[in-house]
């Protein structure tokens, strides 16, 4: 996993980052899953890992997120098209999000 990555499972829990999937983890979650969660959140073993990504899923953290950002990535779509690039930059931007947008479903 790290090396599709390029860093380590799990990195920015560790270090007190809040990516936006943890954002949608403390607001979706309910009260188990959160004392779950905080519990098993700092610890490096992968069993750790495993629990976090199960709740992350389950309470439908991880799906909100990747929709909050296809929501950007369409809105950034339709405003490059607005703008006065020339098509093939246009082209280049709206593939390069797209590709983003795509990428989202390797995350499970």
């Amino acid at each position: 996993m790290e090396e599709q990555y390029g860093r380590r499972p799990g990195e920015d829990l560790y270090k007190h980052k809040k990516p936006l999937h943890i954002v949608y983890t403390y607001k979706m979650a309910d009260r188990a899953q959160l004392e779950t969660f905080e519990r098993v959140a700092h610890n490096s073993s992968p069993g750790s890992l495993m629990v976090i990504r199960k709740i992350i899923t389950d309470c439908g953290a991880l799906e909100a997120a990747k929709n909050h950002s296809r929501t950007h990535a369409d809105m950034a779509n339709h405003l490059i098209l607005e703008t006065t690039m020339s098509e093939e930059v246009k082209s280049f931007f709206i593939s390069l999000i797209d590709y983003i947008k795509e990428s989202l479903n390797w995350y499970n």
